[in-house]
């Protein structure tokens, strides 16, 4: 069983850097906030991963928050992309299941964020189905799955959220509502 709670945090990280690849704009570093968690910045030779700094709380929902090290996978993608800073938060019960994880990404500055034909194609790379639109308070998120999981995505500003939610959790709608919360 936490071996699929392992795929699917990686999945989602995976997903993150193909919609990076497909759009194939330019990379490179950019300014991030301060956050709730910190991660470590990766320093290494080739491709940079700058992981991003999000304000978090320490709790969504039942779930407690804990940042991940999203650069091992950020790393081995070759070719431009679309996304230069990339935060991943995994989301656990007390009992250290994991429940969900929260991606986020922050686009380049020549991303074209407000176009509604770029933000369309990001929505529609992320998850099995078409995604749908669902307004959620004065936010608007898209809804996909893939096996296994609920998939929640929004752009907020330049940055790309990616919520991944088992689908045997029990109370998806609250953690969507308390996920709009993070700021990137």
């Amino acid at each position: 069983m936490r071996r699929i709670s392992y795929l699917a945090a990686w999945l989602v990280a995976l997903v993150m850097l193909v919609v990076g690849a497909d759009l194939a704009l330019a990379s490179g570093p950019r300014v991030a906030n301060k956050p709730a968690h910190k991660t470590a910045v990766a320093h290494r030779a080739g491709p940079a991963c700058v992981p991003l700094k999000v304000y978090a709380p320490n709790q969504l929902s039942d779930l407690r928050v804990t940042p991940a090290n999203p650069c091992s996978t950020f790393l081995e993608a070759r070719g431009d992309r679309a996304l230069n800073g990339i935060a991943l938060l995994t989301l656990r019960r007390n009992d250290n299941l994991l429940e969900a994880t929260l991606e986020v990404g922050r686009f380049e500055p020549s991303a074209p964020v407000t176009d509604k034909g770029f933000q369309s194609s990001v929505f529609i790379s992320i998850g099995d189905v078409v995604p749908r639109p669902l307004q959620v308070g004065n936010q608007t998120v898209y809804t996909s799955s893939s096996p296994g999981l609920q998939l929640v995505t929004w752009i907020r500003g330049r940055f790309l959220y990616v919520l991944a939610i088992r689908a045997t959790y029990g109370f998806p709608k609250a953690l969507v509502r308390d996920a709009l919360l993070v700021r990137g």
